[in-house]
């Protein structure tokens, strides 16, 4: 995990001029997503999690969280791409760098 003071700062009229930390790729694609699928019904239909851990995901042994992670950056990994156009405000928005962003989400 990145130190807090190693994520870049952006600043502009539309921050009011104050410093905003920038999120990963990922982390916006996942909090942006408006279709997130349900990976807890996913992994208890394929028979990776317990019952009681899809009624409380806190009740999730070791294996069971390392398979949620997994799927999730799977498929935020996957995804990525086709979720920042479908959740752009813009009809046909113009990606400054998209190779560089694509690299990114390889990491």
């Amino acid at each position: 995990m990145r130190d807090i003071k190693d994520i870049p700062e952006i600043v502009g009229a539309f921050t009011d001029w104050k410093p905003v930390k920038m999120l990963a790729v990922a982390d916006w694609v996942k909090q942006h997503d408006r279709n997130k699928p349900d990976f807890l019904h996913e992994l208890y239909s394929e028979g990776l999690i317990r019952q009681v851990a899809l009624e409380n995901m806190f009740c999730m042994n070791p294996q069971e969280l390392t398979d949620y992670k997994k799927k999730s950056a799977t498929y935020y990994h996957d995804e990525a791409i086709s979720i920042l156009v479908r959740n752009m405000g813009f009809k046909k928005p113009q990606f400054a760098l998209l190779d560089y962003i694509c690299k990114q989400l390889e990491r």
